[in-house]
């Protein structure tokens, strides 16, 4: 990658990783408390929660081309944490607290209300109307008009990407990647929702937070069926949004500077590729290798285990996350 301090032979997942260990190693606005990490990592449990992928809120597909379509259109608009106060102070109605439950919930209703498959074809034919009524967004409040589009563009695009690509089939398409998740996230990252990629003060840094956490759903999904996917899984890194982080800090492995706190206390939006917004989620990231490396466990699994906090545990709750309207996460 250009202006980047990553080697550009090394694959996908180890430039995620030297990216969050240079954000950490220059941060100004995050620090990570390296002195309470063993500590810590004691308490993480040893594998991902049993609910990581539940059929309270997601649609179980019976056939490889269910299961992938529902799973790659779920993710697709896998974001929007940064609007869910203003969506949900115009009216829209949350599952959990959580919009990634309120959006899995609403497409595992449409499936199910379509007999579980959605095709390529449809879902790149999807009229913003269809979208809305989907999701549940209406039609009087500027921030549900806003996301109905993004969500609208999202689905459309991936629809059109494996209509024109793979034969209208997304078991094909994740065929393509041929076992391996290197390959499947160099795939995704050709979308341009995916494309998680931001300007440290001149250095270019991955982050690709969606499209691991869609490979890793998959690869649950398509093991239930008796048919995984990757062999490399276990290279995944954390999935970094803005609740992980929050649960780390809350629990005293990530540390704000007193300004940065303050906006967040405040309710203010960090912008997205901002430098304090970069910070958080790197050195998130960063700070959960260090766990996983102290517990012998994969770091993926334990960002699943700490993001379960973040919405099954009130004290969690209690305070604000950072706020950035992206489409990342």
């Amino acid at each position: 990658m250009s202006n980047s301090p990553l080697k550009s032979d090394q694959d996908m997942f180890s430039q995620i990783r030297e990216g969050f260990a240079y954000v950490a190693a220059n941060a100004r606005h995050v620090k990570i408390r390296e002195d309470n990490i063993a500590a810590y990592a004691q308490d993480v449990p040893s594998h991902q929660p049993d609910n990581t992928y539940d059929g309270d809120h997601h649609f179980l597909g019976r056939t490889a081309e269910e299961t992938a379509s529902y799973v790659l259109a779920a993710e697709s608009v896998n974001f929007g944490s940064g609007y869910k106060p203003a969506l949900v102070a115009e009216g829209w109605k949350t599952v959990n607290y959580s919009i990634y439950f309120t959006v899995t919930t609403a497409l595992k209703n449409y499936y199910e209300q379509n007999g579980g498959t959605i095709g390529a074809d449809k879902l790149a034919g999807l009229t913003l109307d269809e979208c809305g009524a989907i999701f549940g967004f209406n039609d009087s409040g500027a921030t549900n008009i806003a996301v109905r589009e993004l969500f609208h563009r999202a689905l459309t695009t991936l629809g059109a990407h494996v209509r024109d690509h793979y034969d209208s089939s997304f078991a094909t398409f994740l065929q393509s990647g041929k076992g391996s998740a290197k390959t499947m996230l160099a795939k995704l990252a050709e979308l341009p929702y995916y494309n998680d990629v931001h300007d440290y003060n001149g250095t270019l840094v991955p982050v690709f937070k969606r499209a691991q956490h869609t490979l890793a759903v998959i690869d649950l999904e398509f093991t239930r069926l008796g048919q995984p996917l990757f062999a490399d899984r276990e290279l995944m890194t954390m999935f970094a949004d803005n609740a992980v982080p929050h649960v780390l800090r809350v629990d005293d492995i990530l540390e704000y500077s007193p300004e940065l706190a303050q906006k967040i206390a405040n309710g203010e939006e960090l912008t997205s590729g901002s430098v304090e917004e970069i910070e958080i989620r790197c050195c998130a990231g960063h700070a959960v290798e260090l766990i996983a490396q102290a517990k012998g466990v994969s770091a993926c699994d334990v960002d699943f285990n700490l993001w379960h906090r973040s919405v099954e545990d009130a004290k969690y709750r209690a305070t604000p996350t950072h706020k950035t309207r992206s489409i990342y996460y």
